[in-house]
């Protein structure tokens, strides 16, 4: 005679049936990928790798630059400071009066700027510097400034 299986008579054989079940689909869920479907004759989904992942990969190269110039296990290792360099303060330039030539036709005003060791030798209404003589008298000059203030200079001595 032929074995007969009786499925309600063995407590042991249901729970192995049934462990077996759970495990099979506890694999299932865990195995398979999210949003992934069951059936086999689908087409693959393309992948876009388009420019996010170029600038994704541009940010990696600019990154690890640094870090391949300078030695990775050095004790003096730093960041790399840039040195600012502020311009050094312009100095106001100043107009001394270093002689007055005077003669019998004409009257010339001899002048040095503070930032040249050049003499300028000066009409009344010609100009240097942004300074422009005015007016020549007996040992002293009136110029304007270069923002408009009127000065008179005297010869020392």
């Amino acid at each position: 005679m032929g074995t007969v299986l009786k499925t309600g008579s063995n407590p042991v054989n249901m729970f192995a049936l049934l462990a077996a079940a759970v495990f099979g689909a506890a694999a299932l869920v865990i195995w398979l990928p999210k949003g992934a479907s069951t059936e086999f004759n689908q087409p693959p989904v393309a992948v876009e790798t388009g420019s996010s992942f170029a600038a994704s990969e541009d940010m990696i190269a600019s990154s690890v630059a640094p870090i391949a110039e300078r030695p990775l296990f050095d004790m003096s290792r730093r960041p790399i400071v840039e040195e600012v360099v502020e311009p050094a303060p312009v100095a106001e330039v100043t107009l001394s009066l270093v002689g007055i030539l005077d003669s019998d036709d004409e009257e010339i005003a001899l002048f040095r700027l503070s930032n040249s060791e050049e003499i300028f030798r000066l009409r009344a209404g010609q100009s240097v510097g942004g300074f422009k003589l005015e007016e020549i008298n007996d040992g002293n000059v009136r110029v304007s400034t270069p923002d408009g203030e009127a000065k008179s200079l005297m010869l020392d001595g």
